[in-house]
C-alpha cells in the first residue's frame, strides 16, 4: 500500500470554514483527508534551517565589522571602536 499524507488543505475531507459551501467538501483530497503524495512545498525550509542561515549570516557580518575595525586599526584612522 502506497504511503499517504495528510492533507494540507482539511481537516478530516472537510474545510470547517467554506462550510457555506458544497459543506465544506476538500476537492484537493475528495474528502478523504489523504492525499497520495507530500504536500510540502518544495523549495520548503525548516526552521532549523532558517535558523542556521540566520546565525551564518550574523558570524558573516561579525566578521565583516572586525575586517573594517582591523583596517582602520593598521591605518591609523580615528574612530574605528564606534562601527
Amino acid at each position: 500500500m502506497k504511503k499517504q499524507f495528510e492533507c494540507d488543505k482539511c481537516t478530516d475531507g472537510r474545510i470547517e470554514f467554506f462550510s457555506h459551501v458544497d459543506n465544506g467538501f476538500c476537492y484537493k483530497c475528495n474528502g478523504t483527508g489523504k492525499l497520495n503524495y507530500d504536500p510540502t512545498p518544495k523549495g520548503f525550509v525548516h526552521e532549523e534551517d532558517e535558523n542556521r542561515w540566520l546565525e551564518e549570516q550574523e558570524d558573516m557580518e561579525r566578521v565583516r565589522q572586525a575586517e573594517i575595525e582591523n583596517w582602520m586599526v593598521a591605518n591609523r584612522i580615528e574612530g574605528y571602536e564606534h562601527l
